[in-house]
């Protein structure tokens, strides 16, 4: 894991293998503890977009699967497929541009928006306050097509996010819920939380490695 401390933020890259990150999620939003607690995790960070205890963005791990995509959200795919008996792990960002994520052989889907860097291609972002405001972002990407790229910021802007992940060495981005939302929990401790860990949003699922 690596920190950098500019004049206005605070930003962590973490890059692991594919093969060392699990999508946990639960029936409903969940307070970061349920995790640590079901699922003994050391280290997770926030991933989708929620609005309330019915709408979340499609999801899928092990256990779980929500293929709803009434916004036509982009998503990553995260894929284990085995050919000829050699396991060959893949990591896909692409948009979906139907109702429903398929119901494909992807172990993991996670949702977010938008696509902020694909195939080490800055994304168009539009401008608007969503996007222009400075505030806390976690990004979920690759670096390599077997490694996943994970970005922390406690003040960005989305359309100042391209140049910055390319910098790092990022290859394809997706922004995940920021803001309030927006932690990362490091051998079992809180690097970054924006208020008191009892007061902490609940969520309906989180990335653990």
């Amino acid at each position: 894991m690596l920190m950098f401390t500019t004049a206005y933020s605070k930003e962590w890259v973490i890059k692991l293998p594919l093969n060392k990150v699990r999508l946990l999620s639960s029936s409903g939003l969940k307070h970061p503890s349920w995790f640590v607690s079901k699922y003994k995790v050391k280290n997770m960070i926030n991933l989708s977009f929620f609005t309330n205890k019915t709408f979340v963005p499609p999801y899928k791990d092990t256990i779980r699967f929500n293929p709803n995509n009434p916004l036509l959200w982009p998503f990553v795919s995260i894929d284990y497929s085995n050919e000829l008996g050699v396991p060959n792990v893949s990591s896909h960002l692409h948009f979906n541009h139907h109702t429903n994520v398929p119901t494909i052989w992807s172990k993991y889907i996670v949702a977010g928006t938008p696509l902020i860097v694909k195939d080490s291609i800055p994304q168009k972002i539009p401008n608007n306050k969503f996007t222009l405001a400075k505030r806390p972002r976690t990004v979920f990407g690759s670096h390599h097509p077997d490694s996943v790229f994970i970005y922390i910021n406690s003040s960005i802007r989305i359309i100042d996010m391209p140049k910055r992940l390319l910098e790092l060495g990022c290859r394809d981005a997706i922004n995940c819920d920021g803001g309030g939302s927006t932690f990362l929990y490091q051998n079992s401790k809180y690097l970054y939380i924006q208020s008191a860990v009892k007061n902490m949003r609940k969520y309906p699922n989180i990335l653990t490695w």
